[in-house]
């Protein structure tokens, strides 16, 4: 390079990505290649055809020495390439611990935030990077600050499984219960999403509210009835979920599992004891729903564990003369049968033998 600068090659020469040899020696590390580029007029705010400058390249790899150096020469602490990103940001990211703090002595601002809408404390949380997230933190960096979706640091730390960053938000006084954009706070989210391992690492760390509800008035326990679960629902009914919360429907997770015609979480709610008999605003039971969705296995367990087979909605329709109408010939047969053996004085393990 020394010899290529003194034969008079140009330090701002590019190539067809907008690279000079100062971006390909910053992202490389080389600090005695920057210092001779520089010396020779190179411009430490040059871009490349991303928006990347030569300290954000350095920083995005953790180039300690360079970096040091182009904060000495540059003034583009806060430049933003083409996803938002500024130098700070990539390096939070990244986990590189040494250079955030370089940045952070010279000033970059702990609230910038790029496309998505995540600052550096969110993207250090996000990939787990667990001294960086203490460094940001205690330079400051705002704890409850959220991203284009509404997720917080711990939302996104939960989210990935990293526990010891949650602690560390917990500890610092992180929010268990602000909720994102979809009304969801982060248990919500998990149950809704089928992430066991992020529900099982929220409930070891802190007592939260299980029944706490969406937009909907759906709790954990009713997302998890209602994407049959059964894991999660065994779960949440350990920890103290309630069983007859009821959704803006009127309807309880029994209800929302039967109709979905998950086996085996009607057959642990109701082991839990759940009430059979509860209804929702139209007057239907758990045993009415599963009737009128042809689920007959799920009406099976519910007869054989007490449920009334006569018993009618708002409009005086019973289980049977639903099943009937919706075309559910298997439940039919098994209603009606279950009827006769009723009426002949059977009892109950007899009647669905």
């Amino acid at each position: 390079m020394k010899l290529l600068l003194a034969n008079g090659a140009e330090p701002e020469s590019k190539n067809n990505s907008n690279q000079t040899p100062l971006l390909w020696a910053a992202k490389r590390g080389h600090k005695s290649v920057l210092e001779m580029l520089l010396k020779r007029g190179a411009k430490p705010g040059t871009k490349d055809n991303h928006g990347q400058t030569p300290l954000l390249l350095a920083a995005c790899e953790g180039r300690e020495a360079a970096v040091e150096l182009l904060l000495e020469n540059s003034t583009e602490l806060e430049s933003k390439d083409d996803k938002g990103w500024t130098p700070l940001l990539c390096a939070a990211s990244k986990g590189h611990k040494v250079v955030v703090e370089l940045l952070l002595n010279k000033g970059a601002e702990l609230k910038s935030k790029d496309n998505k809408g995540r600052t550096p404390l969110l993207w250090a949380a996000h990939y787990g990077h667990e001294a960086v997230v203490e460094l940001l933190l205690n330079n400051k960096a705002k704890l409850e600050s959220k991203d284009n979706s509404g997720r917080t640091a711990l939302f996104l730390a939960a989210c990935n499984l990293h526990k010891a960053v949650v602690e560390l938000l917990i500890n610092k006084g992180a929010e268990l219960e602000s909720k994102d954009n979809y009304d969801r706070m982060l248990l919500l989210w998990a149950v809704q999403n089928k992430h066991e391992a992020v529900v099982k690492l929220v409930l070891e760390i802190d007592n939260i509210d299980l029944d706490a509800k969406d937009s909907d008035a759906n709790t954990q326990l009713f997302l998890a009835a209602e994407h049959g679960q059964d894991a999660l629902v065994k779960l949440l009914l350990k920890n103290g979920a309630k069983l007859e919360s009821v959704n803006r429907h009127g309807a309880t997770p029994l209800i929302w599992a039967a109709y979905f015609g998950h086996q085996a979480v009607v057959k642990r709610l109701v082991e839990n004891g759940a009430n059979m008999e509860s209804t929702d605003k139209d007057g239907r039971t758990s045993l009415w729903w599963a009737a009128a969705r042809g689920r007959k296995v799920v009406a099976k367990i519910l007869l054989e564990k007490g449920a009334k087979h006569d018993s009618k909605d708002k409009g005086g329709q019973t289980p049977l003369k639903r099943a009937e109408a919706n075309g559910r010939h298997a439940v039919v047969e098994l209603l009606k049968d279950f009827a006769e053996r009723e009426s002949k004085g059977y009892n109950r393990g007899m009647m669905l033998s």
